[in-house]
């Protein structure tokens, strides 16, 4: 059974045992160990703790030591569903219908979203 297109072809594969001058040939395919990184990296973000979860009551506390820049809630299909920039530490969620939803806070324009998921009952 023959993989690639052509008798000479080339594969690229990270290669897990770190030794970069490792290749292998198998029914005319040259398999050698790829140099670019591999992977998408992620920037960090620091969780946000919020209470009640499940909310149940409307309200969703949003402790918070410092001011921030804006609040997002966003639903599970990824929809930005409620958006403030209120300084305040509980977020009124009563008009959103059961289900899962994402906050994400930023402190500045240029830090990273603290986030955190909670539930509407």
């Amino acid at each position: 059974m023959k993989i690639g297109l052509f008798e000479d072809q080339v594969i690229h594969f990270a290669n897990p045992w770190g030794n970069l001058n490792r290749f292998f040939r198998h029914e005319g395919i040259t398999y050698e160990p790829c140099t670019a990184p591999v992977g998408i990296s992620e920037q960090a973000t620091e969780e946000l703790l919020v209470y009640p979860n499940p909310v149940t009551n409307g309200l969703l506390n949003v402790p918070t030591a410092s001011p921030f820049d804006r609040i997002q809630v966003i639903n599970s299909w990824g929809q930005v569903v409620l958006s403030t920039r209120e300084q305040r530490n509980q977020i009124d969620v009563s008009g959103l219908p059961p289900g899962m939803y994402s906050l994400r806070m930023w402190v500045d324009q240029n830090a990273a979203a603290r986030t955190s998921t909670f539930v509407v009952q």
